[in-house]
């Protein structure tokens, strides 16, 4: 199955622990999308990597405050299943999950096997990071937003990073640049 952003981008699907994933990062350039930078990584490719997209961007027009049982459109697709940024009950789901199953089985920096067998296929995109004022973690780290605002300019994002097995629950400022995987 694939589904299809409002820039016309198109997704593979994959259903991991009950839910319907997008296999991988969103692509829909906002005006505020981000793409790596490095002197490192001066040309990240955003069809095999994505965007990264402060919190505000990801959850776009949506109002997390008064969202439909916990689902937060954003820039998801709006066509088909009712694409939404991940809640806690999906976050929690996808967690159940070891991190070397969920990641990507080439580019990771680290000893560890990943086997993928989700087939969620996670990149190793990186981050930016707004206190910084810059981008880091290419290879070693990915970050997904949810829809978890803390309401003190910090939210939630379901981070992978190479040295962990187990992916987590990360509190992150809404300034930072993240991948957005929608459910």
């Amino acid at each position: 199955d694939s589904v299809k952003d409002a820039g016309g981008n198109g997704y593979h699907t994959v259903a991991v622990s009950g839910y319907c994933w997008t296999k991988s990062n969103m692509r829909y350039e906002t005006e505020n999308a981000m793409t790596y930078t490095s002197n490192q990584y001066p040309d990240v490719n955003v069809e095999t990597y994505g965007y990264l997209y402060t919190w505000q961007d990801a959850v776009a027009d949506s109002d997390p405050n008064n969202d439909d049982n916990g689902y937060v459109q954003g820039i998801c697709p709006s066509v088909g299943w009712g694409w939404h940024l991940p809640n806690a009950e999906e976050a929690t789901a996808l967690m159940s999950n070891e991190a070397l199953t969920l990641r990507r089985d080439t580019d990771w920096i680290g000893t560890e096997v990943n086997t993928n067998s989700t087939m969620f296929t996670a990149y190793p995109a990186g981050e930016y990071s707004g206190e910084l004022g810059r981008f880091q973690g290419m290879g070693t780290q990915t970050d997904c937003w949810t829809a978890m605002s803390t309401g003190d300019g910090y939210a939630t994002s379901i981070q992978l990073n190479y040295y962990c097995s187990s992916p987590m629950l990360k509190t992150r400022s809404q300034n930072d640049g993240l991948s957005v995987r929608c459910v």
